[in-house]
């Protein structure tokens, strides 16, 4: 908490967003989620789920991640 300069999880978590990153055997998968609160943690936005192939390019992989985190809230 004190590297991020906030004094509680609750101010950390309020302005956070996340994503979820799962590299399987031949994708990688990239969910965005739902801020739901320093109680409730992340909620996954299935819908939004995207996956790219695997090996794919740093250029592929950042658009990929950008888009999620565009959808997280």
């Amino acid at each position: 908490l004190r590297i991020a300069g906030v004094r509680s999880w609750r101010a950390f978590v309020s302005n956070a967003v996340c994503v979820q990153v799962k590299k399987k055997a031949r994708e990688i998968e990239m969910t965005p989620s739902t801020n739901l609160g320093a109680r409730k943690g992340f909620e996954a936005i299935d819908a939004k789920r995207k996956s790219v192939a695997s090996p794919a390019g740093a250029d592929v992989v950042g658009a990929s991640l950008r888009e999620a985190l565009r959808y997280s809230r």
